[in-house]
């Protein structure tokens, strides 16, 4: 049996619940957000990230110093949590 890349073998990437905190108000100053690798863990994967508004009202970078960035899973692993500063 052959697992082609079309076969989700590297993963298939989501969100494990919505971010923490939900909304971010001005005093917060950490975004925590759980990726979930399913379908898949085959080798190193790479997600790259961005942090926006829900309505493009207000541009993330006005707010947070890391609003881009990349995450990687290593071979075999499942869960990883990004985090966004201020």
């Amino acid at each position: 049996m052959t697992v082609l890349k079309s076969d989700n073998a590297n993963g298939l990437f989501g969100f494990d619940g919505p971010c923490q905190p939900p909304l971010v108000p001005m005093s917060v100053n950490e975004l925590n957000c759980t990726i979930r690798r399913d379908r898949g863990s085959y080798g190193v994967a790479t997600v790259v990230w961005q942090t926006a508004s829900a309505d493009n009202s207000a541009s993330a970078s006005q707010y947070f110093i890391n609003h881009t960035g990349l995450v990687m899973f290593a071979d075999e692993q499942t869960v990883m949590v990004s985090s966004t500063a201020e």
